[in-house]
């Protein structure tokens, strides 16, 4: 990349966070022709996180509020309210149906189903089973399923039939619903069921419109399509974004592989990547990151530096992610000559995507390792507190108890090292935190 032209800057308008990360910001218009305002990841989590409380608290306690006091010319505000509360919980199993459905015709016509997400908000349950990580989570709204797949025959016919699969799998529950009606009209009794088959079909009808109708939006995993959208950009992919996608797909097998402590599985996939996207900057830094699990970290730092060295412009985001690499390899290093790069690197990386556990933790251990103790607590607890993954928890525990040791607070770190060795018996920076343990804390800087 070309560091003499500057990256454009994009600024949140609520907190006013400056990044040049463009894909991660939300846009927003206030009406049709306004000026574009962006929104940060953090703000669009805290907005939605506060949206989905007050709806799912408001609403409910309206209705039954109202209700109770038997206002008369109320009564029938009384009763919306609880037929929209009573779709509001019935739509928590429909969006597991709903993801649930997507898994299913992918793990059917060949592909890869990595990871099935349900609700949003902070993590409530994660664990792992049929080989995919399933992450419930603590707002019962939204959900997503992370598939992908080699590119090879019949790549995007499967692709189609498994983004359908959720919407189609709404217009089935409505049809169900719609039999149960008439069933009901026929003879059987029952208020209850008879709100009930009427609630079902409308929220699945409104599910399957959702769903179906083609928008591309912006969030803080970056520009999102419906399934609708994805039908029908599907077939008109270009080469580039073909290629792109594929080279995920790699890139996912050996991160999942690692993930799960099979070093030499990760080798294998990452070798094959590389076979077929040899210039990938993803894929080169995904190698740097199998050389760091290896504890390889000479060789990691040196692919990092790869691909901030590599010809072309990169993506801001790669581009940050490299410098947050390079400065984690070079922190341990354990060399004191490459602390000031490291010092550089992160505070540019975590400038510009602190939303990140990852880049947030190498930022707060890098501070650490440079005696900055007290500015570099807070960002570790973040990024413990934030990443989702026990590995990388198990790493922050392990800097946070570096950063106790620098204290002097012995039972803090004992009780942060015991911490990452629950997550991570196997974490490779766990030796040398325990051997720091051992010997007396260096005397405080100045902060």
């Amino acid at each position: 990349m070309d560091e003499s032209v500057a990256p454009k800057i994009y600024t949140c308008y609520k907190c006013g966070l400056e990044s040049a990360v463009e894909r991660a910001f939300a846009r927003e218009r206030a009406f049709p022709g306004a000026r574009v305002k962006f929104l940060c990841p953090k703000c669009q989590v805290k907005r939605h996180q506060q949206s989905t409380l007050i709806f799912y608290v408001l609403i409910p306690a309206l209705g039954i509020g109202l209700t109770l006091l038997d206002i008369k010319p109320l009564a029938s505000v009384a009763r919306i309210l609880l037929e929209l509360t009573t779709m509001m919980v019935l739509v928590i199993p429909l969006i597991f149906v709903h993801e649930l459905a997507h898994t299913a015709v992918a793990a059917l016509t060949g592909l890869r189903v990595f990871a099935v997400l349900l609700g949003s908000g902070r993590s409530l349950v994660a664990f792992r089973w049929l080989g995919i990580n399933w992450n419930v989570r603590v707002l019962p709204v939204g959900g997503a399923t992370l598939i992908s797949g080699p590119r090879s025959r019949g790549y995007r016919i499967r692709l189609f039939f498994t983004y359908l699969a959720g919407p189609l799998t709404h217009l089935a529950l409505m049809a169900g619903f719609f039999f149960l009606m008439v069933i009901l009209y026929l003879g059987f009794q029952g208020e209850w069921l008879w709100r009930m088959a009427i609630n079902g079909m409308a929220l699945n009808g409104i599910l399957f419109l959702v769903n179906i109708f083609p928008k591309k939006f912006s969030s803080n995993a970056g520009h999102i399509g419906t399934d609708g959208w994805q039908l029908l950009h599907l077939f008109s992919m270009s080469e580039k974004e073909l290629n792109e996608r594929d080279a995920t797909y790699y890139i996912l097998e050996t991160v999942d592989a690692i993930q799960q402590s099979k070093m030499d599985r990760a080798k294998q996939w990452i070798e094959r990547g590389l076979t077929l996207h040899p210039q990938h900057p993803m894929m080169v830094n995904v190698l740097g990151f199998f050389q760091v699990h290896a504890r390889e970290y000479a060789a990691a730092r040196e692919t990092f530096l790869q691909v901030l060295s590599a010809p072309g412009e990169l993506k801001p985001e790669v581009r940050y992610m490299a410098m947050n690499n390079i400065a984690f390899s070079n922190m341990v290093l354990n060399d004191v000559s490459l602390l000031p790069q490291a010092d550089e690197y992160s505070a540019q990386a975590y400038q510009n995507m602190p939303w990140e556990p990852l880049i947030a933790g190498t930022r707060g251990a890098v501070l650490v390792r440079m005696g900055r103790v007290e500015d570099g607590m807070p960002l570790l607890r973040t990024a413990f507190a934030s990443n989702p993954d026990k590995k990388g928890k198990a790493a922050e525990a392990c800097f946070l108890a570096e950063a106790e040791w620098r204290r002097g607070n012995m039972t803090e770190a004992r009780r942060w090292a015991g911490t990452a060795r629950g997550l991570d018996p196997a974490c490779p920076y766990l030796p040398e935190t325990e051997r720091r343990l051992g010997e007396p804390a260096p005397e405080k800087r100045p902060q």
